[in-house]
């Protein structure tokens, strides 16, 4: 029986189709990932939402599909998208319906003003997909939520980590969460705030806690003074804070129904799990 041997080309070319099938397969996956991030996330938010809805202050969908203006669903702040060039209205790779893109240079919304107690609670929750992670010791932010005037009331990206910070005095009273955003990825966070006392929640595990001092935050802008670089959606403000116990069973919970119904797989299940009883004996 004739046996034909390989010849170099033809083992380079198998070698590229290899190449790029498993690119193709880790693309997939990376997506199926998200794409369950996001399901576990819509189910968390909705927990918390039912829970706080009464005290709900503000909803920014940005569903809007045209215009300069970003109606607050639920109060009174709408906001106003500015810039030159301003945020761009982006409806293909949103959380919900539409979102807005912002570039980092110039674009922000400027909202109503609006001063939550920190000391008889806040819940802020949105979600955000950077477009590139920071490059350590730069010492830039990038803002989530804003005061233009006194330039230190923000929620931000801090740049020299990848981590979230929270300002709430002009000296500069910093809250540091120690969760790294490792990737550019759509991720969720909930802060809450009561008694002077944040906590920080990414993909619905708590990840830090700290100490303010100024009783007061006060926002008037989404993604200023310092600009950010990516896509923002479903911004929520509560004048309530949930206790952590409360959100570590919300987040339990939400992960049985989806593995109830088929959202996720049972290995990412358990890791979900594990994680949980490490968040919960560590706090």
């Amino acid at each position: 029986m004739h046996s034909k041997s390989f010849t170099l080309i033809e083992i380079l070319v198998v070698i590229v189709v290899i190449g790029i099938l498993s690119a193709f397969i880790l693309v997939g996956m990376s997506s199926i990932s998200e794409s369950a991030n996001i399901a576990k996330g819509k189910s968390f938010i909705d927990s918390i939402d039912n829970n706080l809805l009464l005290e709900r202050l503000s909803y920014w969908k940005f569903d809007e599909s045209s215009g300069i203006t970003m109606y607050d669903s639920w109060g009174t702040n709408n906001g106003t998208l500015s810039g030159s060039p301003s945020p761009e209205i982006n409806n293909l790779e949103c959380i919900s319906n539409n979102c807005l893109s912002f570039n980092g240079s110039t674009s922000y919304i400027s909202i109503s003003s609006t001063t939550m107690n920190l000391s008889t609670g806040t819940t802020i929750i949105f979600w955000a997909r950077r477009n590139e992670l920071s490059t350590p010791g730069t010492g830039i932010e990038d803002d989530i939520l804003g005061n233009g005037t006194s330039g230190y009331n923000f929620l931000a990206f801090r740049q020299s980590d990848n981590e979230l910070q929270l300002e709430t005095t002009t000296n500069g009273d910093v809250s540091i969460s120690s969760g790294l955003i490792k990737d550019t990825n759509w991720h969720y966070y909930v802060i809450t705030i009561l008694n002077l006392n944040p906590s920080w929640y990414q993909d619905g595990l708590l990840i830090s806690s700290g100490d303010l001092v100024n009783n007061n935050l006060t926002i008037n802008q989404i993604s200023r003074p310092y600009y950010f670089d990516g896509l923002i959606d479903e911004v929520r403000i509560y004048t309530a804070a949930l206790p952590t116990s409360q959100i570590e069973q919300n987040y339990f919970l939400g992960l049985n129904k989806l593995f109830k119904n088929r959202g996720i797989a049972e290995n990412e299940y358990i890791e979900r799990i594990v994680e949980l009883k490490t968040n919960l004996t560590q706090s």
